[in-house]
C-alpha cells in the first residue's frame, strides 16, 4: 500500500460552485509527501489567494481528514483543528447523525432519514 494522506470529499461538495470560488484568483498547488494515494488520486494542498482551500472545506464540514500514513505532514494540526471546529459546530457532514464513520461516509444515512447512532469517526494515524 502506498503511503498517503488525503481528503475525501462528501456528497455535499457537489453543491460547491468551485468555478465561482476560483475564477480570477491565484491558485497554487503544494505537495507534501507522496504525489498519489493507493487509489491513484493526486494528493495536494490547494491555495487560493493565499488561503488553504483544503482547510476551508474542512472548516465548512464539506470534507473529512481521512487518514495519514507516515506522518507528520506540514499542515496536519491546522487541518485537524479546522475539522474539529466543523464537528463542534455540527456543520454539513457533521450535522447528519451517523453519516461520517471511521470507514468513510454512510450513504444510507441522509438528513431525511437520520437515525440515532454514535458517531464513531476519529481521525486515525497509521505508521508503515
Amino acid at each position: 500500500m502506498k503511503k498517503d494522506c488525503y481528503f475525501q470529499l462528501s456528497y455535499l461538495y457537489s453543491n460547491l460552485d468551485t468555478k465561482q470560488l476560483l475564477e480570477g484568483k491565484t491558485v497554487q498547488i503544494e505537495f507534501d509527501g507522496p504525489l498519489r494515494d493507493y487509489y491513484d488520486r493526486l494528493l495536494a494542498y490547494i491555495w487560493v489567494d493565499n488561503q488553504l482551500f483544503n482547510e476551508m472545506l474542512l472548516r465548512e464540514g464539506l470534507a473529512r481528514y481521512a487518514y495519514e500514513f507516515d506522518p507528520p505532514y506540514r499542515y496536519s494540526d491546522r487541518l485537524l483543528d479546522a475539522e474539529q471546529g466543523a464537528k463542534d459546530e455540527q456543520k454539513a457532514i457533521w450535522s447528519i447523525d451517523g453519516y461520517v464513520s471511521k470507514n468513510g461516509f454512510q450513504t444510507s444515512v441522509s438528513p431525511s432519514n437520520q437515525k440515532e447512532t454514535d458517531n464513531d469517526w476519529k481521525t486515525s494515524k497509521h505508521n508503515n
